[in-house]
């Protein structure tokens, strides 16, 4: 990230009419054709998290398997038998409720952390993400965020980056034990800045254009912003052990 697919929405055409056609292809079923593989894109490729598939739209395509599009046709109630969308009562004798997550940051403020300001990270949060290498945050002394916002992390392997953030924070530790430092905490300065170098990096891309966890977009209420740090794991780890010198 950022690769040509991501910044250049020529790019972003052929890479889509190369998946339609080959996509298209596996779905039998005209009308379900058309809604799961529209002739334009819905969104930007890759502007919202891919998921791997093996045999997905042929378990669509089945006869027994109906599509519902809850943009034309919203969820309006759960009822004894099931479900009503669109005002048609559909029946299931089970329900899978699948319905998204408060990624990267859901972790960090659902454990009610105060700060030595006397507000939650919740609180500090709730109008966008303020860390310092997506590793601190002001009035959290001693606090390492690991594998949270503001870092690369969704667009990493994640045992490999989570290696690289532990290893930067032992650092750390070994640092303030060595020089007799009895606290760290990041400085709003930093914070600010470090916020504006993840905004500069994703405006530069297709992201901003599609409402995705990537962006907070999922959560009713949350700050859309982009989550992640975009400049890869090489530079970002480049950074931390610059801010070690300090």
């Amino acid at each position: 990230m950022p690769s040509t697919m991501s910044v250049d929405p020529q790019a972003q055409t052929l890479v889509y009419e190369f998946w339609a056609k080959k996509t298209g292809r596996r779905i039998k079923n005209l009308q379900k054709r058309a809604f799961l593989v529209p002739e334009e894109a819905p969104f930007a490729f890759g502007t919202k998290h891919s998921s791997l598939e093996q045999d997905y739209y042929e378990c669509l395509d089945h006869d027994n398997v109906g599509v519902v599009d809850l943009k034309t046709s919203p969820t309006q109630e759960l009822t004894e038998k099931g479900i009503i969308s669109g005002g048609v009562e559909q029946e299931f004798d089970t329900i899978v409720m699948a319905i998204g997550f408060d990624a990267m940051t859901g972790s960090f403020t659902g454990m009610n952390l105060y700060r030595t300001d006397g507000r939650t990270m919740k609180e500090r949060w709730s109008g966008g993400v303020f860390t310092y290498l997506g590793l601190c945050s002001s009035r959290c002394p001693n606090v390492f965020l690991v594998y949270g916002p503001q870092a690369p992390t969704a667009f990493t392997n994640g045992p490999v980056f989570i290696e690289v953030q532990v290893d930067v924070v032992v650092e750390f530790m070994l640092k303030m034990r060595a020089e007799g430092i009895k606290f760290i905490e990041a400085q709003p300065q930093a914070e600010q800045k470090w916020k504006q170098a993840i905004h500069d990096a994703n405006t530069k891309t297709l992201l901003p254009l599609t409402d995705s966890w990537y962006m907070g977009a999922n959560v009713r209420g949350k700050s859309r912003e982009q989550l992640n740090d975009l400049r890869e794991i090489n530079n970002y780890e480049k950074e931390c052990r610059a801010a070690l010198e300090d």
